[in-house]
């Protein structure tokens, strides 16, 4: 799979943050996938890292559509990335990372 963009930049309008990304499967057969989310961190010294839990936590306020996809090989998606916040948080930066996982594909009879 390969996604981009690697990195989405809002703002927010009205309590609402949109962005799209795209999923294009490489691979040479149709993969079904589930988009989820869990917020991380970064250190110069650790590198990247995912929470349990975190202040800047996006993932609560984070609405994907579709959530889960299947793509034919060759072929691409869009998958619409809502973010619905809370007027009452503070202001500041709220982040999470998006991840891609391949699901097994359901035969059809």
């Amino acid at each position: 799979m390969s996604v981009s963009p690697l990195v989405i930049e809002a703002k927010t309008e009205r309590s609402e943050a949109k962005g799209i990304v795209t999923i294009t499967n490489t691979s040479n057969a149709p993969s079904r996938v589930r988009i989820y989310a869990e917020p991380f961190t970064y250190h110069r010294d650790t590198g990247f890292q995912t929470l349990p839990s975190s202040p800047n936590d996006l993932t609560p306020y984070l609405q994907f559509s579709p959530r889960e996809l299947t793509i034919q090989p060759g072929e691409s998606r869009r998958v619409r990335l809502i973010g619905n916040l809370a007027p009452n948080l503070p202001e500041g930066e709220y982040r999470e990372v998006i991840f891609n996982e391949v699901l097994l594909l359901t035969p059809t009879y």
